[in-house]
């Protein structure tokens, strides 16, 4: 015998149809009945064709309209949630001051309006023992004033060096940084005067945490004060920074700084 099924279901724009043919062997059907379902199959297609054709396309919805709010029980329901009805805008009374728009994420006024509140709930507090005392140095006697600097002395680093940091002591300031100002003749393209056991910064730490023993100096690991070309690195000569032979001067020179007594480096070069 011969059976022929077809089922169709409509989804969206197109028609699934599943035929299915089971021919026995010892009874063929008839060329007129299979001719009949093959006709029968190919209407069916071109009517859904043509349907699809002239039936109108979902409007796409605009971005605009995306931000609504939907509830979707499944692929197939999609139902906009109602909208709010909207409220009347509320007025100030006459005689309200414009508002200035303040940049503040937060506005936190609780926390400073007197002082006992502030003690209460402040997290940071500042003394002279949390700074640190910057302190240039240069290979003379006197101190040297700096011109782009009112104020700011270059201090000798035997006397004028030791006069600065007591009277910092003396208000609490017990950590001091060194910058080396390097004779020029001393400067190179290779900077070795940076690891100079004698050099003038190994000498300003010496004499430092021999005069005041619990005294913490840092020290600033660069190589440009020692360096001819005014850089933080060795040259080459078409202009290119050797970064990673820089890197060996440097370490060379922490090494150098520790050994004099300083407690620590601050790492500018930027290499």
């Amino acid at each position: 015998s011969f059976v022929s099924c077809i089922r169709s279901s409509a989804k969206g724009n197109f028609v699934c149809v599943n035929l299915i043919l089971i021919a026995s062997s010892y009874n063929q059907p008839k060329p007129d009945q299979a001719n009949s379902i093959m006709a029968n199959l190919s209407g069916m297609q071109s009517l859904q064709t043509s349907q699809s054709l002239h039936q109108p396309r979902p409007a796409v919805r605009s971005r605009a309209s995306r931000n609504q709010l939907t509830v979707r029980a499944d692929a197939g329901d999609e139902r906009p949630m109602p909208k709010t009805q909207n409220r009347p805008k509320a007025n100030a009374p006459e005689g309200t001051p414009t508002r200035v728009e303040l940049e503040l994420p937060m506005r936190p006024r609780r926390n400073r309006r007197s002082p006992t509140i502030r003690s209460a709930v402040s997290e940071t507090h500042m003394s002279p023992a949390n700074f640190i005392l910057p302190v240039f140095v240069h290979d003379g006697e006197k101190n040297d004033p700096i011109l782009t600097m009112p104020g700011v002395d270059r201090l000798g680093w035997r006397h004028g060096l030791i006069d600065h940091v007591r009277e910092a002591r003396s208000y609490g300031v017990n950590q001091v940084v060194i910058f080396p100002k390097t004779p020029d003749h001393l400067k190179t393209q290779t900077c070795e005067e940076a690891f100079n056991p004698n050099g003038l910064a190994q000498r300003s730490i010496a004499i430092l945490k021999d005069t005041f023993p619990d005294i913490e100096v840092y020290t600033d690991v660069a190589l440009d004060p020692y360096s001819s070309d005014g850089h933080d690195g060795i040259v080459r000569d078409d202009g290119v920074i050797m970064n990673d032979e820089t890197v060996e001067y440097l370490c060379r020179q922490a090494v150098s700084q520790a050994e004099a007594g300083a407690g620590g480096g601050s790492p500018s070069d930027m290499m």
